[in-house]
């Protein structure tokens, strides 16, 4: 309660009232309106400071009245305040009365603030005393003419401060527009929090929100739901690791963001994650000169025990250790698998038989189609994998590239457990089209016939020259005949096995894992036709250092069709030039502190001829491609990506517009 003023009587000059009005509001611009007054008798009304006011600022509001005719020294004199629409035109009778809806009412403003007033009486020869009702849920009066009231505007409802004046038989009416210094508001809230899994953690990620109002944004808190671990960001790239949760409970996790003036109100929760213990263990790689397992074409192409198709709904178990040089107890297995003879749209999915299928696709095609995919798969009961294909009939032809199998050692033992993994960042090394294009010792494409050795360690490929195996991305284009192409080591005898498989005028992409031959280099077969090729470099293998592999069922991660497919964070398709970022980790079984994954990425609804280049977030895009298409296309790629920052993966598509389907089959790492 403020000090009462001292009694003074009206006369020529009354007594000085002075309002002292405490600003307590965000910092905004608030537009300046004039209010009606009404003059009916002398009164002076002025307000230091109106404009420039900031947090805290005290306006100091003086009234000095004459006294009106026929006024008696007895007469007293009684004001009253409200906070109105700064655009409004104030109806005196109603907006005034605080029993009435109107301007002037603050819950109409804010729903956070109440700043309505009375007008009471002194005793004669007395000022009057002004009540106000300041602050939320507060019954507190501040009275004499001094009060605070608690201004809660913001760009939308600017805000104005009007008194009433009174007498008996006169009123006046006076506004005075606020107009506040900086410009400043608590910050809008951060969008597209997305979270990926730890051991009793979580990283989460965000975009900072529209709009900081106008002040920089010193901080963030990200806050976990249940349990309320929370993690605080200060600086660097926006993302922050939340500890302390519980594994095995799903979570999702709020972002707020923090300037000068307040808090923002809360993000939209995050995607759900489960936190969980890593494995103890991985499997460490094992290459093997391409050999083929099955073939289901007729007699004599056939291989394996299925010299028939598969049909319409077909599953089939396909033994895969103990032929090929897989030895039996081998964890996972890499394939190269094509199909031909397809007679309508489809696709293939593959998985370790005696598990649940999987809502997810190795190979996609429509009628008429051949295609190839490389497929890396754990091996299921009895050292078998379950392949089945939806629609129509398709001959199923495998070739395996290489296999693996725990390190006994957890990495102790990596020099005689096999091969660990390093990712690169996808390197072209090899471009066989005309200038500009070409990059490597070819500028011309592959013959019918021809093989050409490339080399695939040293110099700028990235991979050191004593890498055991590569994996590239091959692409054919500019095919002039149906074909196919065989990738081996150099050295060894030509397998009967392809790598590639296209009809002419297609260009399809396929991942290749081969063994590194004589002189660090590979060999390249053309069968028919002439034919451009295109490898670029996404990792190696190499013993005794790298990364474990660690084998999963297919899981869907990512797929922007329309409801009801859609999966992951984009319900839309990737139009020409859009760049993604598309969250890995805590996914699909794939870990906080994952180096890389393995993922079978599809494109379909392609609306023009273009690429999809994969890649880690937070590095410069390369001039790689992952996948290629011709209009109208589905395809299908087996694509190795080395994670980046926060997690992710970077996807973008160069032309049209394309929905991109991810479904994860393992990763890399401890």
């Amino acid at each position: 309660m403020f000090t009462p003023t001292a009694r003074r009587p009206f006369g020529v000059l009354a007594g000085l009232i002075a309002i002292v009005t405490t600003v307590l509001a965000s910092m905004v611009s608030l537009t300046t309106m004039a209010a009606a007054e009404q003059t009916s008798f002398p009164v002076t009304i002025s307000a230091t400071p109106t404009t420039g006011v900031v947090d805290g600022t005290v306006i100091n509001i003086n009234v000095d009245a004459q006294s009106p005719p026929n006024e008696l020294p007895s007469q007293i004199f009684g004001v009253e305040a409200r906070l109105c629409k700064a655009s409004s035109v104030i109806d005196f009778s109603a907006d005034f009365n605080p029993t009435q809806t109107g301007n002037c009412i603050l819950n109409a403003l804010s729903v956070n603030s109440d700043a309505k007033t009375q007008v009471v009486t002194a005793p004669p020869n007395a000022t009057a005393a002004l009540q106000f009702r300041a602050g939320v849920g507060s019954d507190t009066y501040e009275s004499q003419f001094n009060g605070t009231i608690n201004i809660s505007c913001g760009p939308a409802d600017p805000c104005k401060l009007v008194l009433k004046l009174q007498v008996p038989g006169a009123t006046m009416f006076k506004s005075f527009p606020l107009t506040y210094a900086g410009g400043a508001t608590a910050p809008g809230a951060p969008t597209g929090a997305t979270a990926s899994a730890g051991n009793a953690s979580a990283t989460v990620t965000w975009t900072a929100p529209a709009s900081n109002g106008g002040a920089a944004i010193t901080g963030y808190t990200v806050t976990s739901i249940p349990g309320g671990q929370t993690c605080v960001w200060t600086a660097g790239p926006l993302t922050c690791n939340v500890a302390g949760l519980t594994n095995g409970t799903p979570h999702t996790f709020t972002v707020t963001a923090t300037n000068s003036v307040g808090t923002s109100v809360p993000s939209a929760p995050s995607n759900s994650v489960t936190p969980s213990a890593p494995p103890a263990t991985g499997d460490l790689f094992h290459a093997l000169t391409p050999a083929r397992i099955v073939d289901s074409r007729p007699a004599p192409e056939t291989v394996g025990p299925f010299a028939t198709p598969w049909t319409a709904g077909l599953s089939r178990d396909v033994p895969v250790t103990g032929v090929g040089g897989v030895p039996v107890g081998a964890d996972a297995v890499v394939l190269n698998v094509t199909v031909t003879g397809t007679t309508a749209g489809s696709f293939l999915t593959l998985w370790p038989k005696g598990a649940t299928k999987p809502t997810a696709s190795n190979l996609n095609w429509s009628a008429g189609q051949t295609i190839p995919n490389a497929v890396t798969v754990k091996l299921g009961t009895g050292g078998q994998i379950s392949v089945f294909n939806n629609s129509g009939n398709v001959n199923v032809i495998i070739d395996v590239v290489g296999y693996y199998a725990t390190a006994a050692g957890a990495g102790a033992t990596l020099a005689v457990d096999g091969d660990g993994f390093t990712s690169l960042a996808p390197t072209r090394i090899l471009d066989s089209r005309p200038a500009p294009e070409t990059v490597g010792p070819f500028p011309t494409p592959w013959g019918p016939g021809v093989t050409r050795d490339v080399a695939v360690t040293g110099g700028t490929t990235g991979v050191p020259t004593t890498a055991s195996a590569v994996v590239l991305n091959t692409t054919v284009t500019g095919t002039t005949a149906e074909s196919f192409l065989t990738v081996w080591p150099k050295g060894a005898t030509k397998p009967t096995a392809s790598s590639l498989n296209w009809v002419a005028n297609q260009t399809i992409p396929n991942a290749v894992t081969v063994k590194v031959g004589t002189a660090g280099s590979i060999s390249v077969f053309n069968n028919s036709g002439n034919v451009n090729v295109i490898m670029d470099v996404v990792g190696y293998f190499e013993n005794g250092t790298g990364d474990m592999f660690h084998p999963l069922t297919p899981a869907r991660i990512q797929d922007s069709r329309p409801a009801p497919e859609t999966v992951g964070a984009y319900a839309t398709p990737w139009t020409a030039g859009t760049n993604r970022t598309v969250a890995v980790t805590g996914i699909g079984g794939v870990p906080v502190g994952a180096t890389a994954i393995l993922t079978n990425v599809t494109v379909t609804s392609t609306s023009a001829e273009s690429f999809l280049t994969v890649y880690p977030t937070g590095q410069t895009k390369p001039t790689a491609s992952s996948l290629n298409w011709k209009t109208g296309v589905t395809v299908a790629n087996a694509v190795t990506a080395k994670v980046g920052t926060g997690g992710s993966i970077s996807m973008f598509n160069n032309s049209g517009s394309v929905n991109v389907i991810a479904d994860v089959a393992g990763w890399y790492g401890a």
